[in-house]
């Protein structure tokens, strides 16, 4: 079974960075606005919209699956309908695709992360949370509650070398955070920003208990 990883942050924090040093053997990169790597590497960027979202987040064949500025895929699909006469349908439309892909994704049989990359909506209460756009999507598209692992990019000033300042936070450390993960997958409250080695990790917490002889 895939999983399903989300992983949100302002812009400029470390989203897509963080897929530096992996390769395109390694990592697929599906994208709605094609932008090219922050960094020099050998991943190749698809670029889709939301109606062709599904069938080419299924194909992919990397162990990790990217789908970057999902919240751009939203804004998208809703710009090209803005003129639709049933705006209502256009916002069922958006939540309806998204979250069958998330079904189809739980269900595909295969040991694949799929991560979401989302920038960050904060609420009037200072509470942050996954971007969407119009209150029906925010209501209805909910893609923390359909995992277990919700991660936020974070750009810690507090740091002497620029490099090191750029990291995931992987525990929830005040109220307003997003974070959630299962019971002892991190040591650590913040880690290195490096999907491998935020994958390496979760790949090693599932994976399966050998049984003693």
């Amino acid at each position: 079974m895939s999983r399903i990883i989300v992983v949100i942050g302002f812009s400029g924090t470390g989203k897509t960075f963080s897929l530096k040093g992996l390769t395109k053997a390694q990592a697929n990169l599906i994208s709605p606005t094609g932008k090219e790597m922050p960094f020099k590497s050998d991943l190749k960027v698809v670029k889709t919209d939301l109606e062709s979202l599904p069938a080419v987040a299924l194909a992919a064949p990397a162990p990790i699956v990217v789908i970057d500025d999902t919240n751009q895929f939203f804004t998208f699909y809703q710009g090209k309908h803005a003129l639709d006469k049933d705006q209502f349908f256009v916002f069922k439309s958006i939540a309806n695709t998204f979250n069958t892909l998330i079904e189809k994704i739980v269900n595909k049989p295969t040991d694949q992360n799929y991560y979401v990359f989302a920038h960050v909506d904060t609420e009037d209460t200072g509470r942050r949370k996954f971007k969407t756009t119009g209150k029906f999507i925010g209501d209805n598209l909910q893609p923390e509650s359909l995992t277990n692992v919700v991660l936020e990019t974070v750009y810690d000033d507090t740091e002497a070398e620029v490099k090191d300042r750029y990291k995931f936070a992987v525990h929830k450390m005040e109220g307003s955070s997003p974070v959630k993960t299962p019971e002892d997958m991190f040591k650590e409250d913040m880690i290195p920003n490096s999907l491998k080695v935020v994958d390496d990790t979760i790949r090693k917490y599932y994976a399966p208990v050998k049984e003693k002889k």
